[in-house]
C-alpha cells in the first residue's frame, strides 16, 4: 500500500468573495507555492458550476506528513487566516483514496 495521501477540501466562500479568492490563488504565494511545496504531487482547485461560492480542492501528497507540514506552513505564514476571512463557514476536509 502506498504512503500517498489525498485530500478533498470543500470551501464555501462568503457572498462576493470569489474574485478575491481567485486573486489569492493566482498570486505567486497561491497555487504556485502549493504545487512547489515539498511532497506535493497534485493540486487542483475547481469551481462548482451550480454554486459559484463553492470551491473543491483536490490534493495529492507523497504522505500525510507532507500535507501536515504544508498546512502548518500555510497557518504560520498567515495565508490560512487570509483565506478564512473569505469563507462563509469553516472549510471541510475529506481524506480520500482512489478505488479505480
Amino acid at each position: 500500500m502506498s504512503d500517498q495521501f489525498s485530500m478533498v477540501a470543500v470551501i464555501k466562500l462568503a457572498e462576493g468573495s470569489f474574485e478575491t479568492f481567485r486573486a489569492m490563488m493566482a498570486d505567486p504565494n497561491g497555487v504556485k507555492t502549493t504545487r512547489s511545496f515539498p511532497g506535493n504531487i497534485l493540486f487542483e482547485a475547481t469551481l462548482d458550476v451550480n454554486d459559484q461560492n463553492t470551491i473543491r480542492i483536490y490534493e495529492k501528497w507523497e504522505n500525510k506528513e507532507s500535507w501536515d507540514n504544508y498546512m502548518k506552513f500555510r497557518a504560520d505564514s498567515g495565508f490560512a487566516a487570509k483565506l478564512m476571512a473569505l469563507v462563509a463557514e469553516a472549510p471541510q476536509f475529506f481524506p480520500v483514496a482512489l478505488i479505480a
